[in-house]
């Protein structure tokens, strides 16, 4: 078995760690390819983004239209 995925599993956490998400799966949930728990770290990558952009928004400008 190729352990490739599995690292990629790990560094998807990683990276949601140092982003500020808030994590409740771990890396076997992401291979084994939970969808109410993928979910949930899409909401969690989701929210860690509209925090960062509150906080990097600036007094008195209205936010940036995507």
């Amino acid at each position: 078995p190729c352990p490739l995925p599995l690292l990629v599993c790990r560094y998807v956490l990683s990276v949601a760690r140092k982003l500020g998400c808030v994590l409740f799966l771990g890396w076997e949930d992401i291979a084994a390819g939970r969808p109410k728990l993928m979910l949930l770290l899409l909401a969690s990558f989701w929210a860690a983004d509209k925090k960062r952009q509150q906080q990097a928004a600036v007094p008195g400008l209205p936010p940036a239209q995507a």
